[in-house]
């Protein structure tokens, strides 16, 4: 079962290394192809990328329900197999949206979302994530591997190169107690260096893959911006 996962290294910080094709081949970027404002800072902030989002199938991809939120269909695209934010790869429309019904904007549980597209990813340098067994657990400690082209800070710059880190998934009672007066519910796992800290999802990788033993895990969610020490972040 997929599940989203909650950021627990935030000191709003992101030292990833510029990753590789190798690594992003299933790594899909969500576009706005309009210059329309739909009122979420997400769009405001990041006007031509704004999520993240995996490739499951040549017509399927994978985001967080919350990227979606007052967006047009007509507006949306997707853009697969680079490793360059703004140029390259294949641009694909997005022909229909499918939210999750049980998704919460309040709680973001349920945070997930299908971008049907209009064609086939075909491009040689992209290819669909492997699926996780229905119902496996995702391990505490296990290391996931989280990619984006998110800001490198919480008030940051967006990089042009895609941006990969490893961090550590947090044991949910140890997640709940950093995050006491909020809900970790059963679709969300957390992840991220609570020890060191520094390494962590940040603004406009919400949408992307988190990925643990070459499976898709589950999706970059949320998480609380704190600088007075690391807390993880959620993963649907």
């Amino acid at each position: 079962m997929l599940q989203f996962a909650v950021s627990l290294a935030l000191l709003g910080v992101v030292l990833g290394a510029p990753t590789n094709n190798s690594i992003t081949a299933n790594w899909v970027v969500l576009k706005l192809i309009s210059s329309t404002i739909h009122g979420n800072w997400l769009f405001c902030t990041f006007p031509q990328h704004f999520c993240g989002a995996v490739e499951i199938h040549p017509e399927w991809a994978l985001t967080a329900a919350h990227c979606l939120e007052g967006v047009l269909v007509e507006n949306l695209a997707v853009r697969a197999g680079s490793t360059t934010r703004s140029f390259g790869g294949q641009v694909v429309d997005v022909r229909r949206t499918y939210i999750h019904p049980e998704f919460s904007i309040r709680t973001l549980d349920y945070d997930y979302a299908l971008l049907e597209l209009a064609e086939s990813i075909s491009i040689q340098t992209a290819s669909a994530v492997a699926l996780p067994e229905p119902n496996a657990p995702v391990p505490d400690g296990s290391v996931a591997v989280i990619s984006g082209w998110g800001t490198l800070s919480s008030e940051g710059v967006v990089p042009e190169i895609l941006q990969v880190v490893e961090v550590p998934v947090v044991g949910y009672e140890t997640c709940q107690r950093l995050y006491t007066n909020l809900e970790i519910t059963d679709r969300m796992f957390c992840a991220g260096d609570i020890v060191n800290g520094g390494k962590d999802a940040c603004r406009g990788d919400a949408g992307g893959p988190v990925v643990v033993s070459g499976r898709l895990a589950g999706l970059i969610s949320w998480g609380i911006w704190m600088r007075s020490g690391p807390v993880p972040w959620s993963t649907c």
